[in-house]
């Protein structure tokens, strides 16, 4: 049996309909779940019910949050989020080190190119 709003004490809020200042939460919910939607909740409740779990699953375990340092909040709420960090940190030094030593050869390389290239043939042909 479904326990009714009495036994829940559950009670009415009543606030004006669309308005973040009366209910913040509920409206950025809302305004979210209508983007990401196109307003097309499907044409019954279990549709609107699977297209809202889906739309869910991504932001929560999919959609990297800016305000979280670009995790999902999955990973942040299930904890050691300074240690993906210091995972990250780690790749990023060694991508930045890895860049470093490849433009150090671009560059050994074109300094090698234009001295070549500052050499006229006649003086070329008197070297050789």
């Amino acid at each position: 049996m479904v326990p009714s709003a009495v036994e829940c004490r559950a009670g009415v809020s009543r606030h004006r309909r669309a308005n973040p200042e009366s209910n913040g939460i509920v409206e950025r919910f809302n305004g979210t779940v209508r983007d990401e939607a196109d307003n097309d909740y499907g044409a019954n409740y279990f549709q609107a019910e699977a297209i809202i779990a889906k739309l869910m699953h991504h932001y929560n375990e999919e959609r990297l949050h800016a305000t979280l340092g670009y995790m999902t909040p999955a990973t942040w709420h299930r904890g050691q989020p300074e240690e993906l960090r210091e995972q990250r940190a780690g790749r990023i030094a060694t991508a930045r080190a890895h860049r470093k030593s490849i433009d150090r050869q671009r560059f050994t390389q074109a300094a090698c190119a234009v001295e070549v290239s500052f050499l006229s043939p006649s003086v070329l042909s008197k070297l050789t």
